[in-house]
């Protein structure tokens, strides 16, 4: 019943638009869609190489390394939640008037995007490690093809038309030729 009763104000950073919707599953995605970003955030901040012992080159540790992955698959597992338990109880007609990034496909590709980078430093981690395995390295390999183009595949039903889904079809369509390259 008062699902309704309050109308909630939103305004995003990029083109500084405001959207208003009377839906407290509105505000419940908003908020876990930005839990999710923040994650994604913090993995960006462990990727930055730090100064090594002794003046030695920078680089990002192993266990940096690990707690990114801790840190995507925290987002993929925020984002993954929106869609399957909160998009579902929002009536089609509020979420025409959703920004884009919180459409159905662009969430679920970033979900997937998120995924498909964790596979990706286990991959690097893997080809570092002298007791990994052929196989397992190519089962990485393959997994991480497969996510990428999941998550560009995503995109398709999306209107990517602004700067934010432009760059994320951009940056999928690159890495997904990336992943294939031997």
């Amino acid at each position: 019943r008062l699902e309704a009763s309050v109308q909630f104000s939103w305004r995003t950073i990029d083109d500084d638009q405001e959207c208003c919707l009377a839906s407290a599953w509105y505000e419940v995605l908003s908020v876990v869609h930005m839990m999710a970003m923040l994650a994604l955030f913090e993995a960006n901040l462990k990727l930055i190489p730090r100064d090594g012992q002794n003046g030695t080159e920078k680089k990002v540790s192993e266990d940096s390394k690990k707690d990114v992955v801790d840190s995507l698959l925290r987002a993929s597992g925020c984002l993954d939640y929106s869609v399957h338990h909160v998009l579902v109880k929002i009536p089609a007609q509020i979420k025409k008037g959703f920004p884009s990034y919180l459409q159905e496909g662009m969430l679920e590709a970033i979900s997937i995007q998120s995924l498909a980078q964790c596979v990706e430093i286990q991959l690097g981690l893997a080809s570092e490690c002298e007791k990994a395995t052929l196989s397992v390295k190519r089962r990485l390999a393959c997994e991480q093809v497969s996510y990428f183009s999941k998550a560009h595949y995503c995109l398709s039903g999306c209107d990517t038309s602004d700067s934010y889904g432009k760059k994320l079809l951009l940056f999928l369509k690159w890495k997904c030729m990336d992943a294939k390259v031997p």
